[in-house]
């Protein structure tokens, strides 16, 4: 008989579809996630996590050498409120070798399972581990300008 209780149960779902004609592709998808964990190494024994994401992308050619990309990405998980990741990018063709580009978006990254939740001692090296369920989701802000040149 083993005494080992841990469990792991992880069901995630991702659809996506894309449409494409002539200058314009639109990207649209979501992605809904459950977890559970049980284990003796968990604060509490057991922990439920569950997420759901949206998000969109229009890439477009309106002119023939101006380009846009614009999106947006919802991820909403059960132990925060939404967070909201946009981005935009454009880029302008001087010709077929010189390009001006420019980007500005949003980021964002769930802490870890084991970073949030697993607690236990490591009998055999001494140490221990512990997690900080008051640990802080990872954000950035992103940008770029640019000229590039392509050389045949």
């Amino acid at each position: 008989k083993s005494d080992d209780l841990t469990g792991e149960n992880e069901s995630e779902i991702e659809l996506i579809a894309i449409y494409e004609k002539n200058t314009t592709t639109i990207n649209v998808g979501t992605e809904v996630s459950s977890a559970s964990y049980k284990s003796d190494r968990i604060s509490g024994g057991e922990k439920l996590l569950d997420s759901k994401s949206i998000y969109a992308q229009l890439d477009f050619t309106p002119f023939s050498n101006w380009n846009f990309v614009l999106g947006s990405r919802v991820d909403d998980h059960s132990e925060l409120t939404p967070v909201y990741s946009p981005r935009i990018a454009i880029m302008y063709s001087l010709n077929k070798r010189w390009k001006f580009r420019s980007m500005w978006g949003t980021g964002f990254r769930m802490p870890t399972f084991m970073d949030r939740y697993i607690d236990w001692y490591h009998y055999q090296f001494g140490y221990t581990v512990i997690g900080n369920p008051d640990i802080k989701p990872e954000t950035s802000e992103g940008y770029s300008l640019g000229f590039e040149y392509y050389h045949s």
